[in-house]
């Protein structure tokens, strides 16, 4: 009888989805458990390809048997779903790259289903679904508080095109692999992952793992520990040149220096480099190929010789060449190498190139033919001062301890491996949750205010780029009348006829006062809510600590006035720059503070436990929200759509009227 895959097939998909004989038991002690994961694909348009295929069908193969076994197995499902090619799609089609997602997936889910796998769907994830990212976000932030995410400045791989850092593998003969444009380097300030602090752990604990050999020492080569020695040279001009090297024996027979084109010292000395035209051409071709390239040992050398710079080598004394050359990185070691050509390939052909001398200072090769390189006890050191006639072995600790006695170098452990860059630069990805405050620096977000969403403006104009500033409002008009800034929003002075002023919302001011102040304590909890603040005299108030933001701010006008027409002194007042950080002052009685109720309720749990909301008048003292931009800026249609957009989504949020 002839198979009928369409009809047999059909059904048995569909009697799955109705009794989901694949979901996992939450809770089941009875069994063992088992799981099974495969790497979530990415909804591309085109659907899913036999490189999804084969390793979903020999995962799934195994989960069934282990089923079969007995097990309790947890199989689950999901698309990795944000990224630069939807969004990429998304801007040339004029989409929004959640539909373009949804549509996707829609699209992945029924060709999983027609391939039979045994997935729990129940459990299907999508990592653009805000109650997914919720949890990226507080991964990262607590990698954050720990010191395991930081922001660095460091040359990446820039994609001209598409506006990206790429990573190595991202760009193919200079050009970037999703869209072909040109990739240059640039230094750029990068969200850093350190994983460089678990190195030693990474290669140590890999020995008790039960893992084929030669994927250790994959691991091990890839995480790339040496011990070495940081030396330092001096150039002429009287700046250190710090080196690492795991020879240090060969110090006397350095020939040349080499230092990197990123290397920060090349900008600082271009006046005192010769030859600074031939120089800077050099650094701008460097800046178009990635990494690989130039770390490719089959290449060819290249370099320019930078004249009126030298280098002066510590153990001989002599003044050595110094040269820029693409083949030093800025990210490993210190972005500086010393060039030892006859113990070292390298080294040996950089300097054939350029016709540099090449000293032998370990006996037992024939450097006229290539660099000898064994560091065993068949290497007898020549030409090397107070090291000659040890071997290679007992030549580097000598050494070590003589440039550590001297003060020109030290012990260092390095490795290959580097801290991950965590990039944002682009729109769909979920946002990282952290506010940089010009005072403070970066401040994460609270908890309880996740996730962070995409803003609504960055979804219809996911071209454009968006910094955000928390200021004094002084600062942010300024900002505004100079052409510094876009949009300012907050309690504006309004008196620049240059700018154009919308008003927002009013919001209602109350006074916080925590409830361990003998003024509230007997205040029932039910009395004084944001929504029904109680009405205090302010001769009760009179003589209490007050949280005060700093002079300059739109709420320390409006904090004075409130006080004035009260009649109020404070007893003592504690000035602060960062509102979340007055919330917990006030919640933890140090002081009252005047406050939008509702929004204080809600980034602070607990607080209407903690804090009698009051008012020292009646109706209730609002305060004018107003939105700042030049009706001049070319993007003013821009700040007008943001501004909507406030009063659309954000007002009501924080229950203000329009």
């Amino acid at each position: 009888m002839k198979y009928d895959f369409a009809s047999i097939e059909k059904k048995w998909q569909q009697k799955w989805l109705e009794e989901k004989p694949f979901t996992a038991v939450t809770g089941d002690k009875t069994r063992e458990k088992f799981f099974g994961l495969i790497e979530f694909p990415y909804p591309s348009g085109q659907g899913l390809h036999v490189g999804h295929a084969r390793p979903f069908t020999a995962m799934d193969i195994i989960c069934r048997k282990k089923r079969m076994q007995g097990y309790n197995v947890l199989f689950p499902i999901g698309y990795d779903a944000f990224g630069l090619p939807t969004e990429n799609y998304a801007v040339q089609h004029h989409i929004h790259p959640a539909k373009v997602t949804h549509d996707n997936i829609e699209n992945f889910r029924k060709q999983l289903h027609m391939l039979g796998y045994s997935f729990d769907w129940d459990r299907e994830v999508n990592t653009t679904d805000p109650s997914y990212y919720k949890w990226t976000q507080w991964i990262f932030l607590q990698m954050f508080k720990k010191g395991l995410a930081y922001k660095a400045s460091m040359p990446v791989n820039w994609c001209t095109s598409c506006k990206i850092v790429l990573a190595n593998e991202e760009v193919v003969d200079g050009v970037c692999e999703r869209c072909g444009g040109q990739v240059i380097r640039k230094e750029k300030s990068q969200w850093m992952l350190a994983i460089t602090k678990y190195a030693d752990r990474l290669i140590d604990d890999l020995d008790d793992l039960d893992f084929i050999e030669r994927v250790k020492i994959q691991q091990k080569n890839w995480i790339g520990r040496s011990e070495g020695t940081e030396v330092d040279f001096t150039a002429t001009n009287g700046d250190k040149l710090t080196v690492y090297t795991t020879r240090c024996d060969t110090l006397f027979g350095v020939t040349y220096m080499v230092i990197s084109p990123e290397h920060p010292y090349l900008q600082q000395w271009k006046d005192q480099i010769q030859n600074w035209d031939a120089v800077a051409a050099y650094i701008e071709e460097a800046a178009r190929k990635s990494d690989f390239e130039r770390g490719e040992l089959n290449k060819e050398k290249t370099g320019v010789r930078l004249e009126g710079i030298e280098a002066v080598n510590p153990a001989s004394g002599k003044h050595v060449p110094l040269f820029v050359s693409d083949y030093v990185l800025m990210g490993y070691g210190t972005g500086i190498v010393m060039g030892v050509p006859g113990h070292d390939q390298r080294d040996w052909e950089f300097a054939t190139k350029f016709g540099l001398p090449i000293v032998e200072v370990v006996q037992g090769g024939d450097i006229t033919k290539e660099a000898f390189t064994l560091k065993d006890d068949t290497g007898i050191m020549v030409n090397s001062g107070f090291l000659d006639g040890l071997t290679v072995k007992e030549a580097i600790p000598t050494m070590k301890k003589w440039v550590t006695e001297q003060g020109i170098g030290r012990p260092k452990t390095n490795f290959k491996l580097r801290d991950w860059v965590f990039s944002r630069q682009r729109y769909w990805g979920e946002p990282i949750p952290l506010v940089n405050c010009p005072k403070c620096g970066w401040v994460p977000l609270p908890e309880e205010q996740l996730p962070l969403l995409l803003p609504e403006f960055c979804r219809r104009h996911p071209e454009m780029g968006i910094q955000l500033h928390e200021q004094g409002e002084e600062f942010l008009e300024d900002g505004v009348r100079q052409g510094e800034i876009d949009l300012a929003i907050g309690v504006l002075d309004t008196g620049y006829p240059e700018l154009c002023y919308e008003k927002l919302a009013e919001e209602p001011v109350l006074l916080a006062i925590p409830r361990s102040y003998a003024c509230v304590r007997d205040l029932p909890l039910t009395e004084a809510t944001p929504a029904r603040p109680y009405a205090i005299p302010p001769a009760q108030v009179n003589g209490l600590p007050f949280l005060l933001p700093y002079p300059g701010n739109g709420s320390y006008r409006s904090s004075k006035l409130l006080l004035h027409e009260a009649g109020v002194r404070p007893g003592r007042i504690l000035s602060y720059s960062n509102m979340s950080t007055a919330r917990q002052l006030c919640a933890l009685g140090l002081g009252a503070l005047f406050v939008t109720g509702a929004l204080f309720e809600r980034t602070l749990p607990g607080g209407q436990e903690r804090i009698a909301f009051c008012t020292l008048q009646q109706p209730v003292y609002t305060r004018t929200s107003v939105a700042a931009y030049r009706p001049e800026n070319p993007r003013a249609a821009l700040c007008r759509e943001a501004i909507a957009l406030t009063r659309e989504l954000v007002l009501p949020r924080l229950e203000l009227p329009v």
